[in-house]
């Protein structure tokens, strides 16, 4: 199956290769994980019948990265490893160095019909390599880093002097 899937080009990026669907002339079918990661050989290298119909479907596991990072968006989880918080964070571009609070990034899930919400603090795995603030992302999870609590003054200032206002610090 895996020179099948070659010959036509191989797989693409978001292919999803742990639910490959094989269907026989017979019209029954069967399901093979082809991943890297698989144990077993059989299902990498299935053979085919003639006729068969293969079918790589793409992979829809996504997760959303939002606030205050260099670019919101919806980002692919990777079948063949392990998606971190980290990992999202830099597909989004990193974090907006004056206005993101690592201290308090929120990972909100959801689960058997119930939303949980955990934070984290990303500052402390950046730093000390404290790994229980980078969880193991799953598919559907909403991450949110908000702003920091402290005021960005050269951020303020900048957006003041954008729309052309001046206020004196002397004024009341």
């Amino acid at each position: 199956m895996l020179k099948a899937i070659a010959l036509a080009g191989g797989a693409l990026q978001d292919a999803s290769l742990s639910n490959v669907k094989i269907v026989h002339l017979s019209g029954s079918s069967q399901i093979a994980d082809v991943t890297n990661n698989t144990n077993t050989q059989q299902s990498q290298n299935l053979k085919l019948q003639p006729g068969d119909l293969i079918i790589v479907p793409e992979n829809t596991a996504r997760v959303a990265v939002l606030g205050y990072v260099g670019e919101p968006g919806f980002f692919p989880l990777p079948e063949e490893r392990k998606f971190m918080l980290s990992d999202a964070l830099a597909m989004a571009k990193g974090f907006e160095n004056k206005r993101a609070g690592l201290e308090t990034v929120a990972v909100i899930r959801t689960e058997n019909g119930k939303q949980s919400r955990m934070i984290f603090d990303v500052g402390k795995f950046l730093k000390n390599g404290d790994i229980t603030q980078n969880p193991e992302l799953m598919a559907g999870d909403v991450i949110y880093v908000p702003q920091t609590g402290r005021v960005d003054w050269e951020s303020v200032l900048r957006s003041i002097a954008s729309v052309g206002v001046f206020i004196s610090p002397f004024t009341k």
